[in-house]
């Protein structure tokens, strides 16, 4: 850039400083465009406290620097006259309020630093609290969705086909061959012969001893109670009755997954209401599989003596062993209650001496009544 740019004398009024109204010495411009000497700036920031420019009163930040081209320009037009306005301006007074100037926009500079950072990491915390906020709704809306999708196929037997979904006049050969096979092991000796006569739904409800005599070649005499005992049932209903996990399910959905919520949260309240009003379709069965070394004339002692100590002490310790029986069934899924189980009995057993070892309160025997009867 060239700077040996002459300014005629007559116009030496637009390089005077707006505060002395004198010509420039060592020219410093603000962000709003105005120019003072710069020991004018230093005074008045000093005396006056403020970092506002003296002709629009706009605000400034930073630390203002001698813009070098129009100094340059100055000196090229003015040489003489600007050298006699630096020794004029050259006082100990006019270096104080510089010195103190160049303290003040670095402390200030430094505040102004601190803020930015300060602000930088406010906003970073901000937006790093805010996507946490939105991954944990995402989280939760996914957890939300797989939780849905778990009790939506839980209730549909979604990946599961059971006979009891299916009217009986609708099955056909094979689905009569599963049915008996439900009815015992002795039940899969007569596939062949049903296979053979193509015995359908229809034609097993309409079965007479003897066509099972004839037909099944069912000789024994209890096997055919048995048979004709459960088709009767299914001409009374229409389907046929739940032998297993997934049928009772499927039969019962909500109160069967009622009943799950109840054994996980509240296993001895769940116990004692199927003792009371579901002992023949849930208590009974719960209790041959759970003790199953109970059988025959033991199961009354066992109900009344036994068992009640685990209800009341070990009630996780009866949902294990239950699941422990289907673990040729649900290979996976019995295991991993069992674990389950397992970890709670522990609790349970640490919970107990625990609440018999302390000192008890008022307040802690309410606690601990309402904890034994959960």
């Amino acid at each position: 850039m060239n700077t040996n740019i002459s300014i005629p004398v007559e116009e030496h009024g637009e390089a005077e400083c707006g505060c002395c109204f004198e010509l420039l010495v060592e020219p410093t411009t603000l962000v709003c465009g105005h120019t003072f000497c710069k020991h004018c700036l230093a005074r008045w920031t000093v005396t006056s406290g403020q970092r506002r420019c003296q002709t629009c009163k706009q605000g400034w930040r930073g630390s203002p620097k001698v813009n070098i081209v129009l100094r340059n320009m100055l000196q090229n037009a003015w040489s003489q006259k600007m050298a006699d306005r630096v020794q004029e301006v050259d006082t100990d007074e006019n270096r104080r309020f510089l010195s103190d100037f160049d303290k003040m926009n670095n402390i200030v500079t430094a505040q102004e630093l601190l803020q930015s950072v300060h602000g930088g990491m406010s906003a970073g915390i901000s937006n790093a609290q805010n996507n946490q906020t939105r991954c944990k709704y995402f989280t939760s809306g996914i957890a939300l969705t797989v939780l849905v999708f778990c009790i939506v196929s839980y209730i549909g037997n979604i990946g599961q086909r059971t006979l009891i979904d299916t009217p009986v006049k609708q099955w056909n050969t094979d689905d009569v061959v599963t049915w008996i096979g439900h009815l015992g092991t002795w039940g899969d000796h007569f596939s062949d012969a049903i296979r053979k006569n193509s015995i359908d739904g229809k034609m097993l409800l309409v079965m007479q001893e003897s066509d099972v005599r004839n037909r099944l070649n069912m000789t024994n005499e209890l096997q055919r109670k048995v048979f004709l005992k459960e088709i009767a049932a299914m001409v009374t209903t229409g389907s046929k009755q739940p032998v297993n996990l997934w049928e009772y399910k499927s039969a019962y959905p909500v109160f069967t997954f009622t009943m799950l919520l109840g054994f996980k949260l509240f296993p001895r309240i769940t116990i004692g209401y199927s003792y009371i009003f579901e002992y023949d379709t849930v208590y009974t069965p719960f209790m041959k599989y759970a003790c199953s070394e109970f059988s025959g004339n033991d199961m009354e002692e066992a109900t009344n003596f036994s068992r009640l100590f685990y209800i009341a002490f070990l009630p996780y310790w009866l949902v294990g062993r239950y699941a422990s029986a289907w673990t040729t069934d649900h290979y996976w899924v019995s295991r991993f209650i069992v674990l389950v189980c397992a970890f709670a009995t522990i609790y349970d057993v640490m919970l107990f001496l625990t609440i018999f070892m302390k000192k008890w309160t008022e307040k802690d025997v309410k606690y601990d009544i309402i904890f034994f009867c959960l």
